[in-house]
């Protein structure tokens, strides 16, 4: 078995055991803390640019902050760039 094969199948390995899942998040000049997440009373800070082992519900809402961030974006840029003749 090659050391790839190897480090994902103990990655895969540590994941069903631990019930963790691997997390990162973007580091740059907008976002430079790290992230403050609480799930039912549960809290973590996940720092920026590593990749952490987080909780499964932990791990969702990062993913639901990100995709609500993502759409936030694009509406602001729907309404930010509308031709105000065709408005």
């Amino acid at each position: 078995m090659t050391d790839t094969k190897k480090k994902e199948a103990t990655a895969g390995k540590a994941e069903e055991d631990t019930g963790k899942v691997p997390v990162r998040l973007l580091y740059d000049d907008d976002h430079k803390r790290p992230l403050f997440v609480c799930v039912n009373g549960v809290s973590t800070k996940i720092p920026r640019g590593k990749v952490v082992m987080v909780s499964p519900e932990i791990a969702e809402a990062v993913e639901n902050a990100r995709d609500q961030e993502e759409a936030a974006i694009r509406y602001q840029d729907s309404v930010a760039y509308r031709d105000p003749e065709n408005a």
